[in-house]
This record gives structure tokens, sequence and C-alpha cells, in this order.
């Protein structure tokens, strides 16, 4: 079969045989699933905005300074589109990120300036590069807090960082078996190819569930911090 009738037809399949249907909570309403961006944004974005567009749904962006630095429009696209931002760092270096106890909370102001200068807007929404276990200490937690910065991680890993050895089936099984499982799913996902292609898979899913997608600053739930649970 071709793969991109494969791909189209993955959800119809794991709807039939693999989970419950529509899932309602206690209280009769919907489920809402919030997906989100790490590394934002790159050459995939404007593919992802598409692709959120044609199924009306909503992500929130996690931007890295270097990223924005190059392609300052796709930063405004994404806001004109109606998604949220998030801050994720200047350039996802690790041993830079997590140097000092100050240099997170450094990172996260130098890229919301950044983006303020862009946008006018000021966001604190923010995640931690490779989230905030086990890289971030207590008193860099205290700091980003004190910053007044929201951190959010997730519960739905799609695995789509790992590389060529993770299928496209397998990154929307995963994300398929998560949104079910999760009462409250947020999904990590990244602006890379891998991530676009299993997309419009996982948007029909959500589509067939009739669950809605949100913007992570919009969720009334405490937020998901690994180191803060």
């Amino acid at each position: 079969m071709n793969k991109k009738y494969y791909y189209l037809l993955l959800p119809c399949l794991l709807l039939l045989f693999y989970v419950p249907v529509r899932h309602v909570l206690a209280d009769g309403q919907t489920k809402t699933v919030y997906i989100t961006f790490d590394d934002c944004p790159t050459g995939y974005t404007e593919e992802i905005l598409n692709t959120l567009k044609e199924h009306n749904a909503v992500a929130t962006f996690f931007i890295l300074k270097v990223y924005s630095d190059e392609r300052p429009d796709v930063v405004e696209k994404i806001i004109a589109e109606g998604h949220g931002i998030g801050l994720h760092g200047v350039g996802h270096k690790k041993e830079q990120f997590y140097q000092t106890e100050f240099s997170p909370l450094w990172e996260m102001d130098e890229v919301r300036v950044s983006l303020f200068q862009l946008t006018g807007q000021e966001f604190y929404l923010a995640r931690t590069p490779f989230g905030s276990m086990p890289s971030l200490s207590r008193n860099q937690y205290k700091r980003l807090q004190n910053g007044g910065y929201i951190l959010w991680d997730w519960n739905v890993d799609t695995a789509d960082a790992i590389g060529a050895s993770v299928s496209t089936e397998k990154i929307i099984r995963r994300t398929v078996t998560g949104i079910v499982r999760e009462e409250t799913p947020v999904i990590l996902m990244h602006n890379m190819r891998a991530s676009a292609i299993a997309l419009p898979a996982i948007l029909d899913f959500i589509d067939r569930q009739g669950y809605e997608t949100g913007l992570l600053s919009e969720c009334p739930k405490k937020p998901i911090c690994f180191i803060d649970p």
C-alpha cells in the first residue's frame, strides 16, 4: 500500500481495533488535547501550521532565540494564526543552559525580551530544554519561578526526536495511546520532518474522536512540571 494512503487510514484502524470510542470526561465536557512543539521555528513550521489550519486546530510553539532570529516572520505567522507561544531558551545547548544557578533564567529572559521586541507581547510560558528533569536544579527552578515563568513539561511523548529509528507509525501509535490514557493530554512534538509527516494522522484521530485542541496558556489544570509534581 502507498505510504501516503496508509497514514491516512491509520487513524481509522486505530479507532476500530486499538482504542476505545470517544472519551468524555466526568463533567460531560469533551476532552481537550494540548499539542506542543519544541525547537521552533524551523523549515518545517509552515508545513505544520498549514496542517493545523486544515484541521482547525491550535498548538503551542516553544521558541528558541537562535531560530526566531532566523525566521521572525514565521513567529509572527504562528501568532497571527491563533497559536500559542512558549519560551525554550536561546540555543538548546545543555551545558550552557544549565551551567549556573542563574543561567536558565538568563536564557528565558533573553528569548522573552527578543520576542517582545518582535511582537510587542510578553510571554512567560516556558519549557526548559529536555524538560525540567533531571537537569534543572531546585535553585534554578526557584529562580525561574521568581522571574514569573510558568514551566510546562508533558505527559505524552511522541518520541519523534529520537531519529530515523522511530517510524511514523510508532509516533502516531504512541501519541494516540497517550491521548486516550491521559485526562489532560499534553503532547510533546518537535519542529522536524517526522512530526510534520505524523501530524495529519494524529489530527484526524483527534477529529474523529470529537476531541478539541487548546492552547497551553489556557489550560485550567495545574502545569505538568516534572521537578514539581
